[in-house]
C-alpha cells in the first residue's frame, strides 16, 4: 500500500511528502478530467478507499466528503466544468478552501476572481480560478 495514513477513512495530502505520491493518491479516488500539476486534499469516506476496502463484506452507508484543489493547464479548465452549471455564488460552505490553501500557501496564489459551479442533484461544487488554472472541488454525500 502506498499510503502512510493514520486512518483508513481519512486521507490528507499532508501525509504524502512527495508531489507524485500526492497526485497519484488523489487520482485513485476521484475522476480526473485532465492531467494535474499539483494537488492538496482532505478526503473522508466512511467505507474506506479503493485500495483499503474489504470487498468481501457488505458496504456501509455512503457517507463521504472529498475536498481538494488541483492545478491544471488553464486550457483544460473546461474539461472539469463540462457537466457543471455556472452559478453566482458557491453553493457549499467555503471555509474548506482556506484550510486547503494553508497546507502549501505559496503554491496556491489566487489573483483572479473565481467562477463557481454546481452540479444539480449531486453534492458537487467548485470554485475555479481560470487564469491560474486552479480548481477547488468538493464532492460530498453526508
Amino acid at each position: 500500500m502506498f499510503c502512510g495514513c493514520k486512518n483508513e477513512t481519512l486521507r490528507d495530502s499532508v501525509d504524502y511528502s512527495d508531489l507524485d505520491q500526492r497526485n497519484w493518491t488523489l487520482s485513485q479516488e476521484i475522476k480526473m478530467f485532465s492531467g494535474i500539476q499539483n494537488s492538496d486534499f482532505e478526503l473522508f469516506n466512511v467505507n474506506g478507499f479503493k485500495n483499503s476496502r474489504d470487498l468481501s463484506g457488505v458496504p456501509g452507508s455512503s457517507s463521504f466528503d472529498y475536498r481538494f484543489v488541483v492545478k491544471v493547464n488553464p486550457d483544460e479548465i473546461d474539461l472539469w466544468t463540462k457537466s457543471m452549471q455556472k452559478i453566482e455564488t458557491l453553493q457549499c460552505k467555503d471555509e474548506w478552501i482556506n484550510v486547503l490553501i494553508k497546507k502549501q500557501k505559496n503554491q496556491w496564489i489566487l489573483n483572479s476572481t473565481p467562477e463557481y459551479y454546481f452540479r444539480k442533484g449531486d453534492g458537487v461544487c467548485m470554485a475555479v480560478y481560470r487564469k491560474e488554472g486552479i480548481i477547488f472541488k468538493r464532492v460530498y454525500n453526508i
